[in-house]
């Protein structure tokens, strides 16, 4: 970062949010600076459930208008990040006797598909008990009286949502810089005028003077603003949420139900089954939140009554905090999901804005909301482009250079869609870029140079967990991590000192991370501390 910057805008915070809110005003042609204080989707976007949906169980507290919303945006994002956001189809098991019943399911089905009126995916349909059990064989057939078919969407690899939001935003001239914490804001009496800004690669402080400051700090929203502002009254509800990563046990995504009536998902992903997410009530600190073994207990008891027989052998799991919109409120389904944008003048801070509660489905909505504000404010009445503007530049399928391997070809447009040429021309300029990193994920050698030359990869743990997906395989990366040391270390410059101290601090924050799982799944390393650096914290 330089010595100071000048924009018209100053975004806090790069999860989806923020990244989304970066993207919006720079295509907008407005000047727009992205802070992240660690890496981007680290905090609550890379510890979701990875899907795009209405939110069909909102429709029981008649949210009408965020399921919409919801579904329109799942429109629009399978259009504009095809290679990102892709189709998925769900079961919704009908048990005899159980609840919710067989006729408030349909009613559910029947008012999904009338709110996604001009929807490009299917509508709902129902199996017969045999249809159920031959969709998916592990499922419990004690009581099952057939199952609902519906369809939403999925973004697996949802941590390059983030990235390519960032990417799209700096093509449109705007400036992102991860590693960088906004300490404190500037003010010019009651007006808020940008933040003092901290590299954590340096140590130095630097200002960034803007017109406006957007604050898309998610779980630490009300931190920055108690700080900030001196506010002591909260805007957030934190409830916490664990997922786990399994091998895979059903080849479709089904939709179930815990002994409480807390509604679980169970989805495929990348060849494993990605299960989720417990939703309790929150109060502790907001850094270092991890999966305790309670939480781990109770997805494994709702696994074992509708999956009887099947052993998920959970290899990974990640926690994370939704910043829900205040409530005073002990059960945190009752809590709106929806999002909302705070205006501090009432604050006495002219300039600074808020986003809370922003879910990935509604990201870009939410994001389109704070660029017509800021736009209007501005004197700048341009409209937003995102929902047409494709997310990758260069719009179509073709791998730049090769020729290469059918199947890292289709690897790579997977990935990257129309971005990936950077990693078939780095292949071209050296062959051994070819190589497979680890056993357990075809990704190669050439996205690690593509995620440090052109995606702001820092740490081992960028590539590992936020560029790729590698550390919730089996390994948990840890096959991987000292050749993607290796080969970051090159590029960066990094001594022999650093590249072994990027294995040993990541090795050891995927033991913390993972401590609550059984322990024969566990990595067999003494050490499960977590890192004492929280330049590779996830």
């Amino acid at each position: 970062m330089q010595t100071s910057e000048q924009c018209d805008v100053l975004v806090i915070g790069g999860g989806v949010a923020g990244c989304g809110v970066f993207r919006d005003l720079s295509t907008r042609g407005i000047k727009a600076v992205l802070v992240e204080k660690g890496d981007f989707g680290s905090g609550t976007t890379s510890r979701s459930t990875r899907i795009v949906h209405g939110g069909i169980r909102y429709l029981e507290s008649f949210e009408f208008g965020l399921v919409r919303e919801g579904l329109r945006e799942r429109s629009i994002l399978l259009r504009i990040a095809p290679h990102l956001v892709k189709p998925l189809r769900f079961v919704i098991p009908v048990y005899r006797g159980a609840s919710p019943g067989r006729l408030k399911i349909k009613f559910g089905m029947i008012l999904y598909d009338l709110l996604s009126l001009g929807k490009t995916l299917p509508s709902h349909g129902f199996l017969s008990r045999e249809e159920a059990k031959r969709m998916v064989p592990t499922i419990s057939i004690e009581g099952l009286a057939g199952a609902y078919l519906y369809y939403d969407a999925q973004v697996p690899l949802v941590e390059r949502l983030c990235v390519e939001n960032v990417m799209s935003g700096e093509r449109s001239g705007g400036r992102a810089y991860n590693y960088c914490e906004a300490i404190g804001l500037l003010r010019d009496g009651e007006a808020v005028r940008g933040a003092v800004v901290r590299d954590a690669e340096d140590g130095r402080e630097r200002e960034v003077r803007s017109r406006y400051v957007v604050n898309c700090t998610g779980p630490w929203v009300d931190g920055f603003l108690g700080v900030s502002l001196g506010r002591k009254n909260p805007l957030l509800t934190l409830t916490k949420g664990i997922h786990l990563f399994c091998t895979r046990f059903s080849e479709e995504a089904v939709v179930f139900y815990s002994s409480d009536g807390r509604l679980l998902f169970a989805i495929p992903w990348q060849g494993y089954s990605l299960v989720g997410t417990t939703d309790t009530v929150y109060s502790g600190p907001v850094e270092g939140v991890r999966s305790e073994k309670e939480d781990v207990e109770y997805l494994l008891a709702a696994l074992g009554r509708r999956f009887p027989g099947v052993d998920p052998r959970p290899f990974s799991t990640v926690a994370g905090l939704r910043p829900l919109a205040f409530a005073d409120s002990d059960h945190p389904s009752k809590i709106s999901r929806g999002y909302s944008v705070v205006d501090h003048r009432q604050d006495g801070a002219d300039g600074l804005v808020s986003v809370l509660g922003v879910k990935i489905t509604e990201y870009r909505a939410a994001a389109e909301k704070v660029g017509s504000l800021i736009s209007l404010r501005l004197g700048k009445r341009v409209a937003s482009k995102t929902a047409i503007l494709p997310l990758s530049e260069d719009a179509g399928d073709r791998v730049a250079a090769g020729p290469l391997p059918r199947s890292v070809e289709e690897h790579l447009l997977d990935v990257y869609g129309p971005r990936a040429g950077l990693a078939a021309e780095e292949i071209a300029k050296d062959g051994s870029l070819l190589s497979a990193l680890c056993p357990h994920n075809p990704d190669i050698e050439a996205q690690v140079v593509v995620a440090v030359k052109f995606e702001l990869a820092r740490s081992a743990a960028d590539f590992l967990l936020r560029r790729s997906c590698i550390g919730y395989t089996p390994c948990r990366g840890l096959d991987a991590v000292g050749r993607v040391a290796q080969l970051m270390g090159v590029r960066l410059g990094w001594s022999n000192e650093r590249v072994l101290l990027e294995q040993s601090e990541y090795a050891g924050f995927v033991g913390w991370r993972d401590e609550a799982l059984p322990p024969e799944q566990k990595s067999l390393r003494e050490d499960q501390t977590p890192p004492a650096s929280t330049r590779g914290s996830a």
